[in-house]
């Protein structure tokens, strides 16, 4: 449908040759987050595994569902997981986290003990509480990046900026700090974050830093000289662009209108509603 040659992509550019176009960042964020070591995708196929078992038939959810109650559990529900909906594994995991003693007990009434062991394993349970809180933070990320008033740039600065997580996060971890993965940092002494832990965790977070790199290699270029677009009104606005020379005279005259610098102020536009009847 978004063909180059006979597609929508075509279409457009035979009406506007100059139109720039990119695949969407939102699915190129969901192969981003795919990306991981086979340990800790052990670790998601374990839970895959437990959920499916769950969610076998009405009577398992059910069976679980009650023992949830009985142990006072805040949810009695395990959440699908999903490869097409891939931000799932962030609340999926969240709360296979949260209900892992429960889940321990129904795999045992259910004679499933190798899995039921994995929930009495410290450093199985660690890399759970990571992956959980990772997920999250990608979560977080991609909705960040919907709704009104979105545009590409913005959305590369926001993937910019979870980049610089990832560096400070690596920075933090080598001074044995993890209290950014809340998951991780609620485990307390149980939590196992011994040097092949750490080394699996630092391993990771490079990874999906490699990963943002390959599949937004071109942000950098992309940006540099559309700046101009979010602050049109510095004195050097026009400076670098690849504008003709007739769009960089308007863009000089745009730069210098107070009145248009006034109305674009958000303070202005959002608290003064008679601003744009005037």
């Amino acid at each position: 449908m978004a063909g180059l040659k006979s597609g929508l992509i075509a279409l457009v550019r035979d009406v506007s040759p100059q139109v720039m176009w990119t695949h969407c960042m939102l699915h190129r964020e969901s192969l981003v987050a795919k990306d991981m070591s086979a340990e800790l995708a052990d670790v998601m196929d374990s839970v895959v595994k437990v959920v499916n078992l769950v969610k076998k038939s009405a009577l398992q959810t059910r069976l679980f569902s009650n023992l949830c109650a009985a142990e006072g559990e805040e949810h009695t529900a395990l959440l699908y997981h999903s490869e097409v909906r891939w931000l799932s594994r962030g609340t999926l995991l969240s709360r296979v986290l949260e209900l892992r003693k429960s889940i321990r007990e129904f795999l045992l009434l259910q004679k499933r003990t190798e899995l039921a062991a994995l929930f009495s394993d410290n450093v199985w349970v660690t890399k759970l509480a990571y992956l959980a809180d990772v997920f999250a933070e990608l979560n977080k990320l991609n909705s960040s990046m919907q709704g009104p008033n979105t545009h590409a740039i913005h959305l590369y600065d926001k993937m910019e900026g979870f980049l610089k997580k990832i560096k400070r996060w690596r920075e933090r971890i080598g001074e044995e700090i993890f209290s950014m993965f809340p998951s991780v940092d609620e485990l307390g002494d149980s939590a196992v974050l011994s040097p092949p832990i750490t080394r699996a965790i630092l391993a990771h977070l490079e990874a999906l830093k490699g990963q943002f790199g390959h599949y937004f290699s071109e942000a950098d270029s992309w940006r540099r000289d559309k700046t101009w677009i979010l602050f049109p009104f510095t004195d050097n606005a026009a400076d670098g662009t690849r504008l003709t020379v007739t769009e960089e005279d308007q863009l000089i005259e745009l730069s210098t209108d107070r009145d248009s610098v006034l109305y674009q102020l958000p303070a202005c536009k959002h608290n003064f509603d008679e601003i744009p009847s005037l």
